[in-house]
């Protein structure tokens, strides 16, 4: 579970940051990102057809990382008015986003087609009727993915297919079908139909599931009589915290040989990382601001909380590093500094060097799901945020008193 590192030059640069802003703020590094990016590519280099990656913004909605992740020829998948302004205001080519809502509403659909949006997912029959009824409003014909749920059991740290799921319709069984829905799709002059979309969930920990989804999504076209061009098979793909799991080249490979054996024809794959692509490059570094000895063990307590690493609250468990030169000679566990019994970063007990009050911990892979949720709990400020660029440092988000929020 601990990371130990020697005490050196990256440790006392570290330090050093921590004097300048304060404690807790996060740290991004592009390198990472980058190549966790490249290595994605190179896991599907054997897929016959086209590869493209569309990355998930809601995992880190910064600019710098969308700027970073478009000027290496990414799509964006986006599922918001909002999300949608962050790639407008960084200035990067609307036309690359793919629209996901989860409500479907006509003032969403409306905004994005307005601001330049060309390429949505529908997940509903009320999805495509409010699509099509304003694309034929307009004049527009956008092209359409229809997310299907491919109706088995998976394995994950959160299903988003399979039994009970708000997400897409299954392929087969009633009015929100796609059985029902497509052939309205395909009928409709003002929707350009590219093929299917589907999404299994976060942390999926073996590529069989993509396998089985595609086959499912293969098999329901074949036996429909229905032509595709685009597969789009989201996101979901591991990151090793502090459990083992399958590489990204498994992945690939596993779902390319899938495709390249039971398509008849060449298509576009799109795959829309987010977790994969920028969790390894993020840190959160907090301060040891209290030690206490209990009849159960050693408890420090951190200047961050749930706040800053929300996912806690669902059993995520992090790599733990002390910027201290000594010894392994102790035994903690960490809690944050809410008022809240939930509050704890590290609940088991992990081993690290003897610890005192001030001293550093960082907490690892932190890049998704960390600064996306502007919790207030306690009214603490949000921590600053350092972005880390060719070996420079610099903060683009300063503390952010919640009150100003």
């Amino acid at each position: 579970m601990v990371i130990v590192m020697r005490y050196g030059e990256k440790e006392k640069q570290l330090l050093k940051l921590t004097e300048e802003i304060g404690t807790p703020f996060y740290l991004f590094r592009k390198s990472v990102m980058l190549d966790n990016l490249r290595r994605m590519k190179n896991a599907f280099s054997t897929f016959r057809g086209e590869f493209q990656i569309a990355y998930a913004l809601k995992a880190n909605p910064l600019k710098e990382i969308a700027i970073s992740f478009a000027r290496e020829g990414t799509r964006f998948d986006i599922l918001s008015p909002g999300e949608l302004d962050v790639i407008r205001k960084a200035d990067l080519p609307v036309e690359k986003v793919i629209y996901t809502s989860v409500g479907e509403t006509r003032k969403e659909f409306r905004y994005a087609l307005e601001k330049g949006v060309r390429t949505f997912v529908i997940g509903s029959l009320h999805g495509f009727e409010n699509l099509v009824s304003l694309a034929e409003e307009m004049g527009i014909c956008p092209d359409v993915m229809l997310r299907v749920n491919p109706q088995f059991d998976i394995k994950a740290t959160i299903t988003t297919a399979g039994g009970i799921s708000k997400f897409g319709v299954p392929l087969t069984g009633g009015r929100e079908s796609a059985e029902n829905i497509l052939p309205k799709l395909l009928k409709s002059p003002e929707l350009n139909f590219l093929g299917f979309h589907f999404h299994l969930g976060t942390q999926v920990i073996s590529p069989t599931y993509y396998v089985e989804a595609c086959r499912k999504v293969i098999e329901f076209a074949r036996k429909h009589d229905i032509s595709f061009s685009v597969l789009d098979i989201g996101g979901g793909f591991p990151v090793e915290y502090v459990e083992p799991v399958p590489p990204i080249e498994e992945f690939g490979l596993k779902i390319s040989r899938c495709l390249n054996e039971h398509l008849r024809e060449e298509i576009s794959l799109i795959a829309e990382p987010g977790r994969f692509l920028v969790a390894e490059a993020g840190s959160l570094i907090t301060s040891v601001i209290n030690i206490k000895e209990l009849p159960f063990g050693t408890i420090v307590v951190v200047d961050a909380s749930y706040n800053q690493l929300p996912d806690v609250l669902i059993g995520q468990r992090y790599p733990v590093r002390a910027v201290v030169d000594a010894p392994i000679t102790k035994k903690y566990r960490i809690a944050g500094n809410l008022c809240d019994g939930l509050d704890w970063l590290e609940p088991e007990e992990i081993q690290l060097p003897m610890l005192k009050i001030g001293d550093i911990l960082v907490f690892e892979k932190v890049g998704a799901y960390s600064n996306v949720f502007r919790m207030s709990f306690g009214n603490f400020p949000l921590p600053p945020i350092v972005w880390e660029e060719n070996g420079e440092t610099k903060v683009i988000r300063g503390r952010v008193d919640v009150l100003e929020i």
